[in-house]
């Protein structure tokens, strides 16, 4: 059977021993259990995990839980997506975002130059530079 990746909780230990040190980028979504965008959004990603498997990692932060996190990346909005790359921010977006443009981000991260999600099927296997 095959090994079913997962959304993890970010929380200062595993930002630490497991995000930073990750050879793999991160896709992190700051929320909050209590609020209704987050909670959407969660289900979005779930879609992504399977999709985006082998080539990208996912993780949710709890404002309640690493409170301190939103304060070194500057969180301002919830929910708020980041695409961590080498421990850095490589891109963001703040605010609900709808699946056609959570997907393009995505796309936009891993090098594609166009963009037709209902006939694109394939994802390129390692980054375009």
């Amino acid at each position: 059977m095959k090994n079913k990746k997962r959304i993890i909780q970010i929380n200062k230990p595993v930002y630490e021993e497991v995000v930073l040190k990750s050879t793999e980028p991160y896709f992190l979504m700051f929320g909050a259990d209590w609020d209704h965008y987050s909670l959407y959004l969660y289900d979005d990603i779930k879609w992504y995990v399977e999709k985006f498997e082998g080539m990208i990692n996912f993780g949710i932060v709890d404002i309640e839980i690493y409170r301190e996190l939103f304060t070194e990346f500057e969180i301002t909005t919830i929910p708020t997506m980041l695409i961590l790359e080498d421990g850095k921010e490589y891109c963001r977006t703040e605010g609900y975002i709808g699946r056609m443009v959570l997907e393009k981000m995505m796309y936009d991260f891993f090098g594609y130059l166009h963009y037709t999600p209902m006939y694109e099927e394939t994802i390129p296997k390692r980054r375009i530079f």
